[in-house]
């Protein structure tokens, strides 16, 4: 669990194509590859704003992102029980107003443009943008089974596996757990609650683990 940044979960490259197509209106085959390239970065209503970053980045940070990373921790610390179980994660990202803000304190925002998107196809001796496919350049930019592209596929719409109470119940279970560990590890060998009782499986169903 971050508490500065969030952790992203990303698209598989093999499974982009119908990633795309899931959260848009658009059918990948009827398009070419500027009408894909532009589709990514759009921000009609009838798509999701997918949102791209760089594979590899490493931001240099100057010393007063450092000094900064100070009372942004604390804040982000205060914050971290309200957005867990508000929102099923703590720390920020860049695709709010106020994660972008927090975050450009911290360390410099390496932002992906369609602009920039555009000018690294452009630049590329072997290849030109009017002649790929639409899957040609997605597989272009994040890779296939045996290339791995410039770019990753954020997922967005992970599905959360437990509800807002359940994580609230964390907050509780979690300290009432280490404060029960030395007893239960001194009686039992094993500190940990497992679903052969009936509190065991009461309090795994309290935080969402049921299996």
């Amino acid at each position: 669990m971050s508490i500065l940044k969030k952790n992203l979960s990303f698209v598989w490259n093999t499974s982009i194509v119908n990633y795309i197509e899931d959260n848009s209106c658009c059918c990948l085959k009827e398009m070419t590859a500027n009408d894909v390239v532009s589709l990514l970065f759009s921000d009609r209503k009838d798509c999701e704003n997918f949102q791209i970053v760089r594979r590899v980045t490493s931001p240099e940070q100057k010393w007063f992102h450092r000094l900064n990373t100070i009372w942004v921790f604390l804040l982000s610390l205060v914050c971290a029980p309200y957005k867990y179980v508000r929102y099923g994660f703590t720390g920020w990202d860049h695709f709010t107003p106020f994660g972008e803000w927090i975050l450009s304190k911290v360390s410099p925002i390496d932002t992906v443009t369609e602009h920039a998107v555009r000018e690294l196809i452009a630049t590329d001796y072997y290849v030109k943008i009017d002649d790929l496919s639409a899957k040609e350049v997605i597989e272009y930019l994040f890779g296939d089974f045996s290339y791995r592209g410039d770019f990753m596929l954020v997922d967005r719409h992970v599905e959360l596996h437990d509800t807002w109470w359940q994580r609230f119940n964390v907050l509780w279970i979690y300290p009432l757990a280490l404060l029960c560990y030395p007893y239960r590890y001194i009686r039992y060998g094993d500190a940990a609650w497992d679903r052969t009782t009936k509190f065991g499986r009461w309090l795994h169903w309290m935080v969402g683990s049921q299996k």
